[in-house]
């Protein structure tokens, strides 16, 4: 008898990769595509409307620079106001601090989607957010500032609503396409967060039991 009759070759393993020691390595799941990019279009849905509140809290928290009516006209009353610079930082702050825990909170909540949809989602949304927070929180109280400039009386002081000079636009073409500066400070903070927890994952494709 030849030795190939003796000793016939085995079947194939059900699953050819082998792990630690010779244990099967099950096949990765199939990744879901078109839930995958839904995941990042409703990250990005979310975040954006969490801009809303963020924009209120700006307005609460910001300084606010102090005017008064005279003979001539409106005047600060301070020469050199810091208030300005005040409310980028508290808006620099709020945004760092949004980002991170959002950051921590969608790689957390959405285990079965983590990967470059949900982070493209975060900064968009992160993007979208900070404009938004922008616009509500300088326009809160900003009726009644713009009525006292042409109704007050000399001797009377008042406050400007919270306002940023940092929150630029990249432009092209002279048209705004891009946030930078202020607005810019969430999305950094929730990719690099994510990012960085990415980086010291345990599992290659990012999700329990891709490995």
């Amino acid at each position: 008898m030849s030795t190939a009759e003796q000793y016939p070759t085995p079947p194939s393993p059900i699953w050819p990769e082998t792990g630690l020691y010779g244990t099967p390595v099950p096949p990765r799941p199939r990744r879901d595509w078109p839930r995958e990019i839904l995941a990042g279009l409703l990250v990005v849905l979310t975040i954006a409307t969490l801009g809303a509140p963020l924009g209120v809290l700006w307005s609460a928290l910001a300084p606010r620079v102090l005017f008064q009516m005279t003979a001539d006209g409106l005047f600060y009353t301070d020469a050199e106001p810091e208030e300005y610079v005040g409310a980028d930082v508290v808006f620099t702050l709020i945004g760092l601090g949004a980002g991170i825990l959002l950051g921590l909170a969608c790689w957390l909540l959405l285990r079965r989607w983590r990967g470059a949809f949900v982070l493209v989602g975060l900064m968009v949304g992160s993007l979208l957010g900070a404009c938004l927070a922008w616009q509500i929180g300088r326009r809160i109280g900003l009726d009644d500032y713009l009525s006292l400039k042409t109704t007050a009386h000399v001797g009377w002081q008042f406050y400007r609503p919270a306002s940023m000079n940092s929150g630029e636009f990249l432009r092209i073409l002279d048209v705004p396409v891009f946030p930078r500066g202020a607005l810019a400070a969430q999305a950094l903070a929730a990719v690099f967060t994510y990012t960085m927890i990415a980086g010291w994952s345990r599992f290659p494709g990012l999700r329990p039991g891709s490995d």
